[in-house]
């Protein structure tokens, strides 16, 4: 049997966050956030590094709430707790079993997701003609970001015999981005490669940020006050305006929308120096804050950008990153890296 109880106490020092959560569990069991807790106590123990009470905990959770959506997420925490340390099969059999049971709002993953790191981890467990067929099975389309990444990777596993079906694949969806096209807008070319070219950062990317944050209305204004093209608040024009030559910026300046690309621009430097291997951190930093994000990419252990935004802890944010990448494969397809139009 699986030593389930394992006491706060024994973990006094890892952190006060698992120690809150480990609490809540043992004085309030039946307490409305209890579900919440548990799953937090899974993915602090693992920030710990520390499987194997990780694991526990994931037992714990199941038995709990055998038959709910939070025992789906507590195998979603173990199969990316299998993917972070290597343990191929492991991952590959509880995919499977994840795949099996159904995806209600109260789940924190999707089909998709799920589908993807089991075909990763096929992939890394060696298993490259399975790991080929379980990317197949990942749908692509214009707004699925699991099924772009799905399908860079059959580009890279396909060989010659496999090579029409991929690129039967890309053709579906590359035609299907050619036909909404006109939902892709670039304006504000000369403002974005100005503030890009110099920070090394992509302006198509930039982009993708804004069509997701405003909708290219300079005037948007969000109920926490984030005003702007790139939804700015006062505390980010003032940490990032100066960096940008911009010093005591009033709110009202948030709406131009050169100043709220230049002050946008220099964040994101800021953002693309912390996190420089991949744009899905950055995307992620930018709607849920870089602490949250270093947790996240602590936990994934690798570099990849599915396995990393597994990983995001927050719904919104989660959704964010994955719908801002796939405005960034759109805008890579439409236009050049000076914003001309292909």
């Amino acid at each position: 049997g699986v030593c389930v109880n394992v006491h706060p106490a024994a973990f006094e020092d890892i952190n006060p966050r698992f120690r809150r959560y480990a609490e809540y569990v043992d004085r309030y069991p039946n307490g409305e956030r209890t579900d919440t807790a548990h799953l937090n106590v899974i993915d602090t123990l693992r920030e710990a590094d520390k499987p194997a009470a990780a694991l526990q905990w994931v037992a714990r959770t199941r038995q709990r709430f055998a038959g709910t959506a939070v025992e789906t997420n507590a195998m979603f925490a173990e199969l990316r707790l299998y993917v972070a340390e290597d343990r191929w099969s492991e991952a590959v059999n509880i995919a499977d079993q994840l795949l099996s049971r159904s995806f209600s709002k109260a789940v924190l993953t999707s089909r998709a997701e799920v589908a993807y790191l089991k075909a990763f981890s096929l992939e890394k467990a060696g298993r490259k003609d399975e790991a080929f067929n379980a990317y197949l099975s990942v749908p692509d389309s214009i707004e699925s970001y699991y099924g772009w990444l799905a399908s860079q990777r059959l580009a890279a596993l396909a060989g010659p015999s496999r090579a029409e079906i991929v690129s039967k694949r890309e053709e579906r969806v590359n035609s299907a981005i050619d036909s909404v096209s006109e939902l892709y807008p670039a304006p504000y070319r000369q403002a974005i490669l100005s503030a890009t070219k110099s920070r090394k950062l992509d302006p198509r990317f930039i982009l993708a940020l804004i069509r997701q944050e405003s909708v290219f209305k300079p005037l948007a204004k969000s109920p926490a006050g984030a005003r702007g093209l790139l939804q700015l608040t006062m505390d980010a024009a003032q940490k990032y305006g100066p960096g940008a030559g911009l010093n005591a910026l009033r709110e009202n300046q948030l709406y131009q929308p050169e100043t709220s690309i230049t002050v946008g621009a220099e964040y994101l430097e800021h953002l693309t120096k912390l996190f420089p291997q991949m744009l899905e951190p950055v995307a992620a930093s930018y709607n849920g804050g870089e602490d949250n994000v270093a947790r996240w990419l602590e936990r994934a252990k690798r570099p990849d950008p599915g396995v990393f935004t597994a990983e995001v802890g927050f719904d919104e944010t989660k959704g964010y990153v994955q719908k801002v990448m796939s405005n960034y494969r759109v805008y890579k397809r439409l236009y050049t890296a000076d914003l001309i139009r292909k």
